[in-house]
């Protein structure tokens, strides 16, 4: 047995050969059954029956690579708030990689999800030639290029800035920093690098689950918008919960051996527990839900010491982990009053 952890519980989840196992799912209150707080139509834990021969169709390789950088003064990115400042780091930021490669058809691909508030196209262009220019001493990142590799970010609203050519993304700072700009790009393409250098054999699983309604993770900060849409069902406006796509997907790596190397799980929510009014980089929820997971994993012998959790983004649209106001404040806010609490606990 393995452990499907990052959700509001953890809680034993089987995988038998990834096979589905679709349990009766009520729209109503949004579950596929009423046991446990995080629930699953699929099984999840490799089998020991897996044959040799699939085992080796697929190389896999994980890497986690810090690129916590910022100039003093300048705006974070994600609130546009000019007064919304860096002045100090309250977790260091990671760039996390996976590298996927199938014998079958000869293709390799390439995930990085960083911990920023998106990719602007010069980071991607940066990734993308500098992948160039160390292919020819790194053989293993000749294959690489726009074509197989894809950036994604966490949308943590309080990263960095300064990292795209365009004025509109800078109004709120300094402008373009080659400081950060610089360890961004470096950071992402030293995860690629590793990734592809550890790839080891390896097997996938896939896994659809998802999260009831009650557990307060995500929330529709735009119900009234929402329901003007013709292929939507309106919801109350007390109850944003049901206005969300609490579906989230799973794809889980697994060694010969049947160790977890990693997953990366997908699903739409905005990196907004943190407020405007702090002024330290942080990953926010989804950077939370990672680290804990990682430190997780490293403890318990069915995972990779250097176990990897990457979690991406869905369509987080007007998905935010808010869902109360507060008149002494002037915005929406989360479970506690405290950003941290909130962010705690939305990303556990």
């Amino acid at each position: 047995m393995g452990r499907l952890l990052g959700c509001h519980e953890s809680r034993e989840v089987e995988w038998r050969n990834s096979r589905p196992i679709v349990t009766p799912f009520d729209r109503e209150v949004g579950v596929w059954s009423r046991a446990g707080s995080c629930t699953t139509s699929r099984a999840m834990v490799a089998s020991d029956e897996t044959s040799p021969s699939q085992a080796l169709r697929y190389r896999a390789g994980f890497a986690r690579r810090e690129i916590t950088a910022y100039e003093p003064g300048m705006a974070m990115l994600g609130w546009e708030h000019p007064h919304h400042k860096v002045r100090g780091v309250g977790v260091p930021l990671f760039a996390r990689a996976m590298y996927l490669a199938d014998a079958n058809v000869g293709s390799e691909v390439v995930l990085v999800v960083a911990e920023l508030g998106y990719i602007t196209c010069a980071v991607r262009l940066g990734v993308l030639a500098e992948l160039q220019a160390r292919a020819a001493k790194a053989p293993e990142l000749a294959g690489l290029g726009a074509h197989n590799v894809a950036l994604g970010a966490t949308h943590t609203h309080s990263g960095p800035s300064g990292l795209s050519q365009f004025p509109m993304y800078n109004t709120t700072n300094r402008g373009f920093s080659p400081v950060v700009f610089g360890a961004v790009v470096t950071g992402i393409v030293d995860a690629i690098a590793s990734a592809a250098r550890a790839a080891e054999p390896a097997t996938l699983q896939y896994a659809p689950a998802r999260i009831p309604y009650h557990v307060p993770v995500a929330f529709n900060r735009s119900v009234r918008a929402y329901n003007d849409n013709e292929d939507t069902r309106p919801v109350p406006l007390e109850r944003p919960e049901l206005g969300t796509d609490r579906d989230t997907q799973t794809l889980r790596v697994t060694d010969a051996s049947g160790r977890g190397l990693g997953l990366v799980n997908w699903f739409g929510l905005h990196g907004t527990s943190l407020h405007p009014h702090l002024d330290e980089l942080h990953s926010d929820n989804k950077g939370i839900a990672a680290a804990l997971l990682e430190r997780r994993a490293a403890e318990d012998p069915a995972h990779r010491p250097e176990f990897v959790a990457i979690f991406s983004q869905g369509a987080a649209g007007d998905v935010s982990p808010n869902r109360r106001w507060s008149s002494a404040r002037g915005e929406a806010i989360g479970e506690h009053d405290d950003d941290h609490q909130s962010a705690e606990l939305n990303g556990t």
